[in-house]
């Protein structure tokens, strides 16, 4: 009897596929082939991949002309906490309204997610506030060399104690390769210049600012990874936007002069608020894009491609502020853009053998059931 039944199972099988190809089911069969072959094509490590880098790439390049035009800001007479003031009101703004749009409850969200936000908010506000602080005090060069190097370093350890992650030979390299890119970008001057008579004048505190920044930032990176996957994107911006404020308002009351309202400020230099307005869009999609590539990628991964931002921030410096042309950072450049060809190259090789080897998934809206009635036109 269970040989009979398997039997009809089996020729029932072949037969909707036969009826199928006779009848005109022939279109439904085929949609449900079109979804299935979506479906796959969307778990597919590769595309995972070429998502997860083209992520990365994009926060980095968004991220360099954010600082750009927070830069000139800068030079437009805010200081570094208004600023972040005003970009954390902005990240408010615009995602209030999203929350409320989709219906995402802050108060429903787990505990482990929360922390995480949090921690990652705090963490980001204060490496954005600690950075702009440390390029005023010691520069740009060495302020830069320093938090770059030092974020690099800390994801390195962190993904690898706290997410298990592992790191290959391959991405080690890339990441020598790339801080010795943006050294080169950077030319500090405790390595490139008179180290006797230049830190004599830079405040022991501005270095401090960068090594805070790089760990703020990078402690940012790892709570995104450890969050819950496919975490809904819109929350950790709000989070970012209520903890930069909470940040940024305090030391915007404690330095304050005589030009403290933003208004003002803003009334007596009009072009500002085209800074204003692209800083706060291009920094917004940076946030969105890197946090997105965390999710598909690596913490270690990631952190080498988003250096991308200082080959931007090189040629955005040589067009913009009409930087002079130096030979070794032109090669720094190309060493931080083959670090990050090679990594991409090397993480999509990886991809593919994955890909080969891993058995058919076939997503749960590809299921196609029908039933004996509509094949032999009757009751079984």
């Amino acid at each position: 009897m269970g040989n009979t039944r398997k039997s009809r199972t089996r020729e029932v099988h072949y037969k909707d596929i036969d009826l199928a190809e006779n009848t005109g089911m022939r279109g439904a069969v085929s949609d449900a082939n079109i979804n299935m072959e979506a479906g796959c094509r969307e778990c597919s490590p590769v595309n995972i991949v070429y998502n997860g880098i083209t992520m990365g790439l994009a926060g980095g390049i968004l991220m360099a002309i954010s600082d750009v035009f927070a830069l000139c800001c800068m030079k437009s007479a805010l200081n570094p906490s208004k600023i972040a003031l005003i970009r954390s009101i902005a990240m408010i703004l615009v995602t209030t309204p999203t929350l409320i749009y989709y219906k995402i409850d802050i108060a429903t969200i787990g505990k482990k997610d929360i922390v995480l936000n949090t921690v990652k908010g705090f963490a980001e506000a204060t490496a954005d506030v600690c950075i702009y602080y440390a390029i005023d005090l010691i520069g740009m060069g060495d302020g830069m060399a320093i938090y770059t190097a030092t974020r690099i370093i800390v994801v390195y350890i962190f993904s690898c104690i706290l997410l298990n992650e592992i790191v290959s030979i391959h991405e080690r390299f890339c990441i020598v390769l790339n801080i010795l890119g943006i050294v080169l970008i950077t030319r500090p001057d405790f390595l490139f210049g008179d180290v006797s008579s230049e830190l004599d004048g830079k405040p022991a505190i501005g270095y401090m600012y960068s090594i805070c920044c790089g760990f703020g930032i990078a402690s940012g990176m790892i709570c995104v990874r450890a969050m819950t996957p496919n975490f809904p994107q819109s929350v950790p911006l709000y989070f970012n936007g209520i903890c930069g404020a909470v940040v940024a308002l305090p030391l915007t009351i404690l330095t304050g002069n005589s030009d403290m309202c933003i208004f003002s400020t803003v009334i007596h230099s009009p072009i500002l608020l085209a800074y204003l307005l692209g800083m706060n869009v291009t920094y917004f999609i940076c946030v969105y894009c890197l946090n997105r590539a965390l999710q598909l990628e690596k913490a270690a991964t990631v952190t080498v491609v988003r250096n991308i931002s200082m080959v931007i921030a090189f040629v955005a410096g040589v067009i913009c502020f009409h930087n002079s042309i130096v030979f070794l950072e032109i090669i720094g450049s190309g060493l931080t853009i083959l670090s990050t060809v090679i990594i991409a190259l090397a993480v999509h090789r990886e991809s593919r053998r994955e890909d080969d080897v891993q058995p058919l998934k076939i997503p749960h809206h590809a299921t196609m059931k029908i039933p004996l009635t509509e094949l032999y036109g009757g009751t079984s």
